[in-house]
Order: C-alpha cells, then structure tokens, then sequence
C-alpha cells in the first residue's frame, strides 16, 4: 500500500503518546487522513508528552485511555478503516521488572484489541507492532527470517502478540500485517529512567555533559538502528 491510499481514511493509532505512536500520526495527518489515538500517557512526566511530542490531550481525537479498559477498543475502532496497534508496555526492563504489567498491556490490551479487529464490519487491515526482541540476543547477530526464541518478559510478550494476531485475525480471514521494529532513535527522543533502551539517546545525552560514553557488556553487541521517520512512513505501508 502507498501512504497516499491513506488520505481520507480514518487510522486508529494505539500507543500515540510516544515517539513512535506521536510520528506516525503526524505523517498520516500530513497526508489529510484522520488518525485517532489512544494512549495512557504514563510512560514520561506530562511535560515531556506536551512539549517535547507536541501531544494535545484536548484534541477530540487524542484518548487518554487504556486499550485494555472493557469496551473502549469496540466503541472507537467501528470509526476506523485501519488499525496501527503499537500500544503496548515497551521498555524491557521495566518488563523484567513488573511482568504483571507487561501481561495487562501486552497480552491482555493486545487481545482486546483483537477482538475488536476480528468482529468489525468496516475495518479493512491491521498492523501489529512487534520487535526484534523476538529473535532473543541473535546469533551471532539479529537476521530477520531467523526464528524467534526471546529471552525477556518483553519478547514473550511480542511474540505471544505475533501468534495470537494470526491466529484471530487469519482464521476470521482479516488482513493484517506484523512489523518488527529494531532500535528506533530520532529527536525527540529522551531518556527513560531506569531504563537500559535509547542507547542513541543516552550517548547524546552523556556526551552533550562531557562525559565518557559507556558501554555495556564489552562495546560486543550489534544493533540495527532505524530513523523513527523511516519507522513510521515503513508502518503507514504496511
């Protein structure tokens, strides 16, 4: 699909409040479809949503909400031609720290979303935001067609997502597509707190404060990093 087919659609975005969600809907506004967004808005302080994601809560198409709230996916996706399900509780380790949550966005948000996808007469596709955590720690580097075998809280979860989106969505023989993003950066991109993620982002940050970048586990690792602009124009055409 071309970005351009998207004009005049109506694109439910969930998880718009970040980095990745806020560009997406920025570039399919740009292109005159109307993207509604549903996110809770509770990953950064509200400033850092405002100022730095330019996100504006009092636009009639900006829910603060939670995809997994009963009821909340049926009311808005029966608006939508497609859906970009990129909500989720994305930072690895604080996956690894509160699993319970990781279950309560990732599993069971995911599968409202489904449902709510699987029974809707007018929605014509899908994408499901997944990740290269699927693919666990590479060997010896990540390779897209390898098989999946995560080592994280996170990863299960995507992985879990990956499977359960097939297998409602293609049994109900509804288009769909999964993306595996790899590590996103860009500006506006800032660092989370007892977060491990943003590697871009934390060597920026050191740097501009004159001190040495530091590098985990011996500078071994290999990493593809990809532009959050080619993120989200990779997304609209999936």
């Amino acid at each position: 699909m071309s970005l351009e087919q998207l004009a005049g659609k109506t694109i439910l975005v969930t998880g718009a409040g970040g980095l990745i969600g806020s560009r997406i809907t920025g570039q399919l506004r740009q292109l005159g479809a109307r993207a509604i967004s549903v996110c809770k808005l509770d990953a950064y302080p509200p400033e850092v949503y405002r100022e730095r994601f330019g996100i504006d809560t009092f636009n009639p198409d900006f829910i603060v909400g939670d995809i997994a709230e009963p009821g909340l996916m049926n009311r808005v996706i029966t608006e939508c031609d497609y859906v970009i399900h990129a909500a989720a509780l994305a930072d690895v380790a604080a996956c690894t720290r509160r699993p319970l949550d990781a279950i309560d966005s990732n599993i069971i948000g995911t599968q409202h979303v489904l449902d709510a996808v699987a029974t809707s007469t007018r929605l014509q596709r899908m994408v499901f935001v997944s990740s290269a955590s699927v693919y666990g720690n590479g060997s010896p580097r990540f390779v897209e067609d390898a098989a999946v075998s995560p080592v994280s809280v996170y990863g299960n979860s995507k992985v879990w997502g990956e499977y359960q989106t097939a297998a409602m969505l293609g049994k109900a023989d509804h288009s769909y597509a999964i993306v595996r993003y790899f590590s996103v950066y860009g500006e506006p991109q800032v660092v989370k707190e007892n977060s491990h993620s943003w590697v871009v982002a934390w060597f920026t940050m050191r740097a501009a404060l004159g001190l040495p970048l530091q590098l985990n586990g011996g500078g071994h690792q290999i990493r593809d990093l990809v532009h959050v602009d080619d993120i989200a124009t990779g997304t609209g055409t999936r």
